[in-house]
């Protein structure tokens, strides 16, 4: 079994240190596991974001285009639901989205 997982919001809210926190705990499961950061040059406030990948098997690279699992804390970081795909059966379909702003709505099935 894969988890493909996304965490984005702005620096300073814990998104890198969550993906650490989700990656240390595959490995003490005996899971592969990527845990790949992206953020810009700003100590706070600027964008962050971290791909994590939990995996039974081997995982042949860290870059992924879908995630299964997004948690996202801010609504200005909602381009990554890009990335759930459009299905028949609406937006995202089969995935979770979570977001932790205020006001802010995403579709979960």
């Amino acid at each position: 079994m894969t988890e493909e997982i996304i965490i984005a919001g702005f620096g300073g809210q814990g998104v890198l240190s969550m993906g650490k926190i989700l990656a240390y705990s595959g490995l003490l499961q005996g899971k592969e596991v990527t845990w790949m950061p992206a953020y810009g040059p700003e100590q706070r406030g600027g964008t962050a974001n971290v791909t994590v990948i939990l995996s039974d098997d081997r995982i042949s690279s860290p870059v992924l285009n879908e995630y299964d699992i997004a948690i996202i804390y801010f609504s200005h970081v909602l381009h990554v639901r890009e990335h759930f795909g459009e299905t028949e059966h609406g937006y995202g379909a089969g995935r979770i989205g979570i977001s932790a702003g205020i006001g802010v709505k995403v579709d979960t099935v």
